[in-house]
């Protein structure tokens, strides 16, 4: 059993991104204590062109995104780029620590009850065709370079089209598992910003993003509320 807490903000994904955790060792060097099961939900104010882990802005024309309005943001975690959208995106981390009954050990299994839950909240809503994926990564190398060309263990798809994608930090105290559903593409952005060089050569960008489901921002903004509900009753 366990009462989890909930906290919402709207705001910078920068800020949000790098926001400390308990037992967060690059904030609280060799912190063990554990913490409370939480949840985060977070809406940018601003789209977001958001790198991964391993990347930086050279791959983006970053002076022209940020003069068009774009907010350009780092993770920690994560392969590659993600578009984050006011609108059309839904974002909740989950912090689970490690004396919790959802924790694992192994890293990838892990992912798996995330994205039943987050699948559980679509079918809850009246998407019922989602799949979990519990395969190996797929696409890695496309997925280092844009997130959603990727497809990793635990993330949702539905009709074909990755539409929750997840990443996962870990502590000694615990796990930080961010989660993002997009409901539609705007292939504008990435199009306009990344820069082609950047890109595989064997990834078709149009191929990615054409014929991605759309969710009604009905759908998105009712997300939230129904995970947390999820959650709660599992406890």
């Amino acid at each position: 059993m366990s009462n989890w807490v909930v906290r919402t903000s709207i705001g910078s994904a920068q800020d949000f991104h790098h926001r400390p955790f308990p037992g967060d060792t690059n904030q609280l060097a060799g912190n063990t204590a554990q913490f409370e099961p939480t949840v985060w939900i977070h809406r940018v104010k601003r789209p977001t062109l958001v790198l991964g882990s391993t990347q930086d802005e050279s791959i983006l024309l970053a002076e022209e995104a940020r003069a068009a309005g774009y907010e350009i943001s780092t993770r920690r975690s994560g392969g590659g780029l993600v578009l984050v959208s006011p609108t059309t995106s839904c974002w909740i981390d989950i912090l689970v620590p490690t004396n919790h009954d959802k924790w694992e050990h192994d890293i990838s299994l892990a992912f798996h009850w995330v994205g039943e839950l987050w699948a559980q909240a679509l079918q809850e809503l009246g998407i019922h065709d989602c799949q979990v994926h519990r395969g190996p990564l797929l696409n890695r190398e496309h997925g280092r370079v844009l997130c959603f060309a990727g497809l990793g263990p635990g993330e949702v798809t539905l009709g074909g089209r990755k539409v929750v994608g997840l990443s996962q930090r870990r502590v000694r105290a615990g796990a930080r598992f961010q989660g993002l559903l997009v409901g539609s593409w705007d292939s504008a952005p990435l199009e306009q910003f990344l820069h082609k060089a950047a890109l595989p050569k064997d990834l078709n960008l149009q191929q990615v993003l054409v014929g991605h489901p759309l969710l009604s921002p009905v759908i998105i903004d009712a997300v939230p509320d129904t995970l947390v509900s999820l959650l709660r009753d599992e406890s």
